[in-house]
């Protein structure tokens, strides 16, 4: 029996949407690390400001974290050129 028929068949296999990240970014070393900081920070007042539905704020969640770990990839990218031995 394969995979595909039983999840079909069975309706209680979840199967996780793919987070807004997954969906808007193909490439993600394309990305500006300013660009993607002013995002973060702009969801964090959204997420602070307003009632917005558990819907909404889960999917800012995957973005926010989706974003962090791109800035932290880049910035470990960029870290050997700016350690200076003494």
């Amino acid at each position: 029996m394969s995979s595909k028929k039983d999840k079909k068949s069975n309706p209680q296999v979840f199967q996780e949407p793919a987070s807004d990240y997954d969906k808007q970014n193909k490439e993600p070393d394309s990305f500006s690390y300013d660009a993607a900081l002013a995002e973060i920070q702009q969801i964090v007042s959204d997420m602070q400001e307003s009632a917005i539905g558990m819907d909404e704020l889960l999917s800012k969640h995957e973005r926010a974290n989706a974003l962090i770990e791109l800035c932290q990839k880049k910035l470990r990218a960029i870290k050997p050129k700016f350690d200076i031995s003494f």
